[in-house]
């Protein structure tokens, strides 16, 4: 997993310092799951002699489906885990580095994951955030026509902004506020 990580990352002309710093800079318990998700990945890719400029060309989601489905097809115990592992490291990882932003949220792994019950329910640390996103979920879907939809776009986005920013200000403990002579962070 991470000899595909460093590859990737080395075919968009980062440098090995670059690289290290990449991953040294991730928390640990993350790198670690990361690694492990991209492991079946880099299986696929020698087995089928796929070049790394091939996985990361205009449609890494197409090759993330193919790997996904060849995975499925050797049958291994826990394989719902694993392929779920799989699709979310893998797709971060080639947004990453491709030039697809979201590859998890095109609609090929979309399809891919529904009928294969991929999903992966995301949990906010607060219920207030859940609310936001299901308001956010509807913004992105629906575009405003008039004046009045896009008055009422904006104020929405603004008051989601100050619950998710309210929110942040209730969790957070006098012991997690840092003093400073002029300023206080």
């Amino acid at each position: 997993g991470e000899q595909l990580y460093r590859q990737l990352a080395e075919s968009t002309n980062l440098s090995q310092i670059a690289i290290d710093t990449l991953i040294a800079d991730q928390n640990i318990e993350i790198w670690k799951k990361r690694r492990a998700g991209l492991t079946p990945l880099a299986k696929y890719t020698e087995e089928k002699g796929i070049s790394i400029k091939d996985l990361l060309g205009i449609k890494p989601d197409i090759e993330l489906v193919y790997a996904l489905s060849w995975y499925k097809s050797r049958d291994r115990p826990k394989l719902q885990k694993q392929m779920k592992n799989m699709k979310m490291h893998c797709g971060v990882v080639l947004s990453q580095f491709s030039h697809k932003n979201d590859v998890n949220n095109s609609l090929l792994i979309k399809t891919f994951s529904n009928s294969e019950r991929l999903q992966i329910q995301s949990k906010p640390r607060y219920p207030t955030i859940w609310n936001l996103q299901i308001l956010f979920n509807y913004i992105n879907t629906h575009q405003p026509l008039t004046s009045e939809e896009i008055q009422q776009t904006a104020l929405a986005m603004i008051v989601a902004f100050c619950a998710a920013r309210m929110t942040e200000l209730v969790q957070m403990k006098v012991s997690e506020i840092v003093q400073e002579q002029l300023s206080i962070t």
